[in-house]
């Protein structure tokens, strides 16, 4: 007898697995899509200050006010189709906090305006004046960006803060005013505490990589987001740098206003230098660092002509431009006053009368500091000259050479001569070679020989040739 095998209901279950899984992907798919999305909505909030003090001194029971920082703009950046702000104000000593918006301002003493079209948002703060106290604020701005159906929020902060320094003498302030290595004096000996959540540290370099000649100096200016001066940082930034072979290549921090500061040094002989910056925060202690690229170009001398003809246009080329990413200029001046300045690498230069016999010379400058310089020489036009002379089937033939950079610029109009013969351009043997105009003339037939002919050639710009006696061959 044959016994029937019997199913399992491990099958079963397996066959509900599967079709679990099945269900459930396109809705795990539709979560993944939706994911990336919204990982694509980007948007950067960067306040131009992260402090803003009013520092206050009471004299004879009057409020003073020693400095304030009344205004901060907040700097946005990315891709969306709608973006909206909202905006706390947080009393850290009293723990309240109150909404405001750019229409609706609860707060007469802030005001917002919102300029989309810039890309910036315009903070001013307006604080009553009659206090006795410290007080610390801390502002927030939100953006909820929306973009393609989808929606993201981005934050970001900055600290108002009212000091009053009644513990300050007059003497101290006057102390303090008269000494620039110590201006923020009042600040730093005035009890505060500070909030550390403060937005992170961003760089904005302005040109990166750099690009000039080898062995030439160098300079970039750096926009530090989040802090509001140096004095905001422990110490000046601190520079290094690094590079396979870095002959003759340095790298210094040079001065700062603000919170721009400006770095300089002198650009390798060869091989690409990286320079790294670091800096650290006061007010919590946080470090940020960011690099550059100085990239040695080899020195190529411009592209200037040998000979430079009065009346004649010339194109010029610096090379600058193709050399160098710093900013750069050049300047022809004679010695008879003439001065001009060309920001372009390329320019059109036309010389003029005044300009023979003068010290004419091209000068390349690159961030203001002088490259190298070139003689130019100015020459006068060449006269035009016979170049042969003949008699052909009763016919005297002229071949003429005249200067002429440009077609139809320059030519010989007229052949001046001694037989009162009339001589015609022969259409179709003019020709163009290394800056001259080669034409051949026929005169009429000759009604009678002749041994000899002085010959004087006209042209278009005026100029003649030196009247000459020929004896054609």
């Amino acid at each position: 007898m044959t016994q029937k095998k019997k199913r399992t209901k491990v099958e079963i279950y397996f066959i509900l697995y599967l079709a679990a899984l099945i269900l459930i992907l396109p809705d795990s798919k539709k979560k993944v899509d939706v994911d990336n999305s919204t990982s694509r909505i980007d948007i950067r909030l960067v306040p131009e200050k992260t402090v803003l003090n009013l520092r206050m001194l009471k004299k004879n029971g009057t409020n003073r006010i020693v400095r304030f920082d009344s205004v901060n703009k907040i700097f946005f950046d990315g891709k969306y189709d709608n973006i909206d702000f909202t905006y706390t104000i947080s009393d850290v000593n009293r723990g309240e906090t109150v909404e405001i918006n750019e229409l609706n301002n609860s707060k007469e003493q802030f005001k917002i305006t919102e300029n989309l079209q810039d890309n910036y948002i315009d903070f001013r703060w307006n604080p009553d004046f009659n206090f006795d106290y410290n007080s610390t604020y801390l502002v927030k701005l939100t953006a909820i960006i929306e973009k393609n159906g989808h929606s993201k929020t981005s934050s970001t902060q900055f600290t108002l803060n009212s000091l009053f320094l009644n513990q300050v003498t007059e003497e101290d302030l006057v102390s303090n005013q008269n000494d620039s290595l110590n201006n923020d004096f009042l600040f730093f000996n005035t009890p505060l505490s500070l909030p550390t959540n403060l937005s992170e540290m961003d760089a904005k370099v302005s040109r990166n990589p750099i690009i000039t000649f080898a062995d030439n100096e160098w300079k970039n200016f750096v926009r530090i987001y989040n802090i509001s001066s140096i004095d905001d940082l422990v110490g000046p930034p601190k520079v290094r740098i690094e590079g396979d072979s870095l002959l003759g290549g340095t790298a210094k921090f040079e001065s700062s206003e603000g919170n721009y500061f400006v770095f300089s040094g002198m650009s390798p002989t060869y091989d690409t230098m990286k320079v790294n910056v670091s800096i650290k925060r006061k007010v919590d202690n946080s470090e940020f660092s960011f690099d550059f690229l100085v990239i040695p170009s080899p020195r190529v001398a411009p592209n200037i002509p040998d000979v430079m003809y009065v009346g004649e246009s010339y194109n010029i080329n610096t090379k600058l431009e193709s050399s160098t990413t710093l900013s750069s200029y050049s300047v022809i001046k004679s010695d008879n006053n003439y001065e001009k300045r060309f920001n372009n690498s390329q320019f059109s230069f036309t010389p003029t009368e005044e300009m023979l016999g003068s010290n004419l010379t091209l000068t390349r400058y690159i961030e203001n500091k002088r490259l190298d310089s070139y003689q130019l020489l100015i020459k006068r036009t060449p006269k035009p000259v016979v170049e042969y002379i003949e008699i052909k089937d009763n016919r005297i033939l002229i071949k003429t050479k005249s200067f002429s950079l440009q077609k139809g610029k320059n030519y010989v109009m007229k052949v001046k001569n001694s037989a009162n013969l009339k001589f015609s351009d022969i259409i179709g043997k003019s020709y163009y070679d290394d800056g001259f105009l080669f034409q051949t003339f026929e005169s009429e037939r000759l009604d009678k020989p002749i041994n000899s002919i002085e010959i004087q050639l006209i042209e278009k710009n005026g100029q003649s040739s030196t009247l000459k006696r020929y004896t054609p061959r």
